[in-house]
C-alpha cells in the first residue's frame, strides 16, 4: 500500500511586483478530501500488476477484497504464463497482518505468502517504485484540481514504468539481502 497526495507546499513561485493575484501564479487545490490517494500495486521482474487505486481508509475487509479482486487473480495467471510459483511480498503493515487477514491468507490457493520484516524498504524493492510514481506524478499534477484527473495521470505513469527498471530492482535483491545481513538489520545503501 502507498499513500501518494500533494499540496502547495514547496511551491515555489517566482513573480514581479504587482504579479501576485494573476490566475497563472495559483496553485490548484485538488477537490477530494485531502488530495490523496491510497494504492496498491505488485511487479515482478518481467510485469507490472494491477494498480488499485484507494479513495476511502482500507479495513480488512476491503483489503481482502483487493487481494480476491485484483492480487489473487494476477499472480495466478502470472504462475500460469511464466510456470512458475511467485512470491507475494508485504510488509508488516497492521492491515496486511490482522487475524482475518491471516485466515484469508491460509485459505488461499496462493500458497507462497512471504514473511518479511515490518519495516525494510532495503528487502521491499516497491519502495523504489512508489518514490519513482511519486516523483513523476508530482511533476505533472501541478496545477491538477480533479482527483479523476489526478488518477488518470498515476496510472498513466504507472503504466509506462520501464520493465528494464523492474528487471533491476528484482534483480538487486540477492545484493539487499546480503547487505542487511551483514549490516545486521541495519541500514544499508538500498
Amino acid at each position: 500500500m502507498f499513500r501518494l497526495g500533494r499540496g502547495a507546499a514547496g511551491v515555489t513561485v517566482i513573480r514581479k511586483p504587482g504579479e501576485g493575484l494573476q490566475e497563472r501564479y495559483r496553485v490548484g487545490t485538488l477537490k477530494f478530501g485531502n488530495g490523496s490517494l491510497m494504492m496498491w500495486g505488485c511487479f515482478h521482474a518481467k510485469n507490472l500488476g494491477p494498480l488499485v487505486l484507494l479513495r476511502s481508509i482500507i479495513d480488512q475487509d476491503k483489503y481482502i477484497t483487493m487481494l480476491s479482486n485484483h492480487a489473487i487473480p494476477w499472480i495466478k495467471s502470472q504462475c500460469y504464463i511464466y510456470n512458475r510459483d511467485f512470491i507475494y511480498q508485504e510488509d508488516g503493515a497492521p492491515i496486511h497482518t490482522g487475524n482475518y487477514v491471516k485466515w484469508y491468507k491460509e485459505k488461499t490457493t496462493v500458497t507462497r505468502f512471504g514473511t518479511w520484516p515490518p519495516n525494510s524498504p532495503d528487502l521491499n524493492p516497491i519502495e523504489h517504485i512508489w518514490g519513482y510514481l511519486k516523483l513523476r506524478v508530482n511533476k505533472r499534477s501541478i496545477g491538477v484540481t480533479s482527483i479523476q484527473k489526478f488518477e488518470d495521470i498515476v496510472r498513466d505513469e504507472w503504466s509506462n514504468i520501464d520493465t528494464g527498471y523492474l528487471e533491476a530492482l528484482v534483480s538487486s535483491m540477492p545484493a539487499r539481502c546480503k547487505a542487511v545481513i551483514e549490516a545486521k538489520g541495519g541500514n544499508t545503501r538500498y
